[in-house]
């Protein structure tokens, strides 16, 4: 397989990742700089980052609920739409520590959302084109292009913080804005709406966990 033929078989999912990692390592070492710099204490940045964690382990069943009944790609969209919206929201609401607590637990949420449905989506996308045979192998090119973006980001995120952290997290909004509208044009005709147990899932998930 030529590398315009693994392009057209996979080149969406390494684009989208790239981009997405790019978002992400942008504000990646700046983020507890940011809050430090609008005067939170250390004690309050704790409390609201742990937001994230907690909100994706209480949601990660029934967001993934979501891509078995409507699709990948409305999950995947969800996720990306709701992750810009909560960075111009934390970009909006200062030192509000109440709103900023509430941002961060739906970011986490957010997170769920792209949380096995990419993976999924691209695996079903690889069986549709008649290609598992290569499926090993365009999945490591995939992990690879999420890790050029998660260097490539951190490169662009200092650049821009030399103009105010401000800055920075302001690209990470856009981009990941421009990143849920890409998705809005992408097809998944092959998407079967799957019978999903919510109950039996969480049941599964905390015998899992014990």
């Amino acid at each position: 397989m030529n590398f315009k033929e693994e392009f057209n078989i996979a080149g969406f999912f390494y684009i989208l990742s790239a981009i997405y990692w790019i978002s992400i390592g942008i504000m990646a070492a700046y983020w507890t700089l940011y809050l430090v710099d609008l005067g939170i204490s250390f004690a309050k940045i704790a409390l609201i980052t742990a937001m994230i964690p907690i909100s994706s382990f209480l949601f990660e069943i029934p967001t993934g609920a979501i891509a078995d009944l409507y699709g990948r790609k409305t999950s995947v969209f969800i996720s990306y739409f709701l992750s810009a919206l909560c960075f111009f929201g934390i970009l909006l609401s200062k030192t509000n520590i109440y709103l900023l607590l509430i941002l961060y637990f739906i970011l986490g949420i957010a997170f769920t959302f792209e949380s096995g449905a990419l993976e999924s989506w691209f695996v079903d996308s690889i069986k549709h084109k008649k290609q598992t045979k290569h499926l090993h192998r365009l999945f490591g090119r995939w992990g690879s292009t999420s890790a050029i973006g998660f260097v490539v980001g951190p490169l662009i995120g200092g650049m821009l913080v030399t103009q105010g952290i401000n800055t920075a997290l302001w690209a990470t909004a856009f981009v990941m804005l421009f990143l849920s509208l890409f998705t809005l044009f992408l097809k998944e005709e092959y998407f079967t709406k799957k019978e999903i147990h919510i109950k039996k899932s969480l049941k599964e998930t905390i015998q899992t966990s014990k």
